[in-house]
């Protein structure tokens, strides 16, 4: 029987996260969803093409199915889909600690036993 591993990344294409360049902090640049989560970072689909570069900062929020809220996390540009302008791989800068035990908590699988 196969048997799923466990992972530290999920998939929330539900989500929406708003993102805010620099420059523009309190209006959102952009909208998208989330494709892939982890602790460190995500793989992001924006909404529309967006202008931002390989380290770039940028601001998210969002809120996780579970409740957990994000305000201004956040992020460094650090890969873009090859041939998409939409499509990107972020890294969570500078994280509080909160946020990597907030993180942490909501992707650990949910009855899964520690050996």
């Amino acid at each position: 029987m196969f048997e799923r591993r466990k992972t530290n990344r999920t998939t929330l294409e539900q989500v929406t996260v708003e993102c805010y360049t620099y420059e523009t902090q309190t209006i959102p640049t952009c909208e998208g969803r989330i494709l892939n989560l982890g602790v460190d970072g995500m793989k992001l689909e924006m909404d529309e093409a967006v202008e931002v570069s390989m380290d770039d900062e940028v601001f998210l929020s969002f809120v996780l199915p579970d409740g957990s809220r994000f305000t201004k996390k956040k992020a460094r540009v650090i890969w873009q889909a090859r041939g998409s302008d939409t499509i990107f791989g972020l890294y969570f800068a500078g994280q509080p600690p909160d946020d990597v035990t907030q993180l942490q908590g909501y992707l650990t699988p949910r009855g899964s036993s520690r050996s």
